[in-house]
């Protein structure tokens, strides 16, 4: 096995990943080509594809003097899926294998006509929110009718 798939090895199965933390793992490679994706992922790659239309993505693709044609059919450009793409994927998959949400349910779940957003919102959400507890539990012992306090950790 060569350092690249070593690299991708790495990443297959691991949830919650920052983009950076995937740059870290890919170190020199910039991107992923759709059998790496459906390889971290373990899904099929007209998932991955369907998934990139229904929710919107931006995948980028290769210049098209990069590509080999056919001689049948012109080929399209590959796909380039780089650390926000696969933090996307990451995302949706849990949303849909592990949250069982369906089509619209995901997309309920995600910013209107965006991208899945980073670890870094999430965890700024998260962070928000804790303090308004804490503020709301400062202010509710302080208040005479509560009795009881609350300890939010």
């Amino acid at each position: 096995m060569n350092k690249i798939d070593e690299r991708i090895e790495k990443l297959k199965g691991k949830k919650g990943l920052s983009i950076d933390e995937i740059e870290e793992i890919l170190g020199s490679k910039k991107y992923l080509s759709i059998d790496e994706m459906a390889y971290i992922l373990e899904e099929p790659k007209h998932t991955l594809r369907f998934w990139e239309e229904k929710y919107n993505l931006k995948i980028k693709r290769s210049k098209k003097n990069e590509t080999e044609k056919s001689e049948n059919k012109e080929k399209r450009p590959p796909r380039k899926y780089v650390a926000k793409d696969i933090v996307d994927l990451i995302n949706i998959k849990f949303l849909r294998r592990t949250q069982k949400l369906t089509t619209h349910g995901v997309k309920n779940k995600l910013p209107k006509g965006k991208k899945v957003d980073n670890e870094r919102s999430i965890t700024e959400i998260l962070q928000k929110l804790r303090q308004e507890l804490v503020d709301l539990q400062r202010k509710m012992n302080y208040h005479p009718t509560f009795t009881k306090s609350v300890v939010i950790e």
